[in-house]
């Protein structure tokens, strides 16, 4: 399985590429789009979407652009994983949490050091297909 990370540029959490997990990892605030264009942007992105098998994606800070693909994604019918920490004072909308079925669609809430523990029971549940992963 390959799997799409849609975190913000300051998120910590050691994706641990050894594990077998297949990464697509990039923020969409680097500045990038100054320098390769919006167009390029968002055609790449959905290509690296339409490949994925899961969408991981930290729905804290509220962002146009993946809420745009978490959409994108929903139609194409992937496994996403919402995670949202509640202690940022944010309010997780309604689209998102509403969207949730427990199955294909889940939205984890957390807390600061709880992620890595939640994506090993997440992918434990649910493992990646032995040899189908792409570095």
């Amino acid at each position: 399985e390959s799997f799409l990370w849609l975190f913000p540029h300051s998120f910590s959490w050691n994706l641990r590429p050894g594990r077998g997990l297949a990464l697509t990892s990039f923020s969409s605030s680097t500045g990038e789009e100054a320098t390769v264009g919006d167009s390029f942007i968002h055609e790449r992105d959905l290509a690296w979407l339409q490949q994925a098998d899961v969408v991981v994606a930290e729905v804290t800070q509220p962002s146009l652009g993946v809420g745009y693909e978490l959409g994108r994604a929903m139609a194409l019918n992937k496994r996403i994983l919402c995670l949202f920490r509640p202690q940022s004072g944010r309010v997780l909308s309604a689209m998102i949490r509403g969207a949730a079925d427990g199955s294909r669609f889940q939205v984890l809430d957390y807390e600061e050091g709880q992620v890595e523990a939640m994506l090993d029971r997440y992918f434990e549940a649910d493992p990646p297909l032995a040899g189908s992963c792409h570095p």
